[in-house]
């Protein structure tokens, strides 16, 4: 009778050296990296479903003047709203905005715009990974366009700087069907001397 080894790293330096011990081995390897692939899968899918609609500012004095907003439907298409402000208060500057459909794809959800990834980070994950997060918090998330910021839900109503337009603009991209990306600029913030 066989011992086999029960460590996946273990079966796996088996395999690669070519031990007869694991002839059959192989496909239980195989099965066993599906099972984790699927689990990795299911573990992203909920972050995913865990994002609210309602703006997210992230903590630090070079995002003062940025935020994002996040809007779903009840069909699961998530739009953002990517709006990058002044990096200091003494720097006058017009808000640049992206409105851009979010995508999933092999578990991992991407911004259409830039096609950069977002990490959706539920409380557990949160407290275990950033021990600054405000502990409140239900929902975050990282893009890897600022990966120096986590954007932290603060509240399900648009920002107070968002316009009508602006809104109007979200509806739109998650009601269509298709990528939708949208890039125009926002408010004029003023610099103090």
């Amino acid at each position: 009778m066989k011992i086999l080894p029960i460590n996946l790293f273990t079966v796996s330096a088996l395999i690669l050296s070519g031990s007869p011990l694991l002839s059959g081995t192989t496909q239980a390897l195989k099965s066993a990296q599906i099972f984790s692939d699927l689990f990795i899968a299911q573990s992203s899918s909920q972050s995913i479903s865990a994002l609210r609609s309602g703006f997210y500012y992230a903590t630090g004095t070079l995002f003062n003047y940025s935020r994002r907003e996040i809007l779903k439907n009840s069909n699961g298409r998530i739009c953002m709203k990517v709006v990058e402000g002044p990096q200091n208060h003494l720097t006058t500057q017009q808000e640049d905005i992206i409105v851009s459909s979010l995508s999933s794809r092999q578990g991992k959800l991407y911004l259409d715009a830039t096609n950069t990834e977002v990490e959706v980070y539920t409380p557990p994950e949160l407290r275990r990974m950033f021990e600054w997060a405000q502990p409140e918090t239900p929902v975050a998330f990282m893009d890897t366009v600022n990966q120096a910021a986590l954007w932290e839900f603060i509240d399900s109503k648009p920002a107070q700087g968002s316009t009508a337009e602006q809104n109007k603009i979200m509806q739109e991209c998650v009601q269509s069907r298709a990528q939708y990306i949208r890039r125009f600029k926002g408010h004029l913030i003023r610099g103090r001397s």
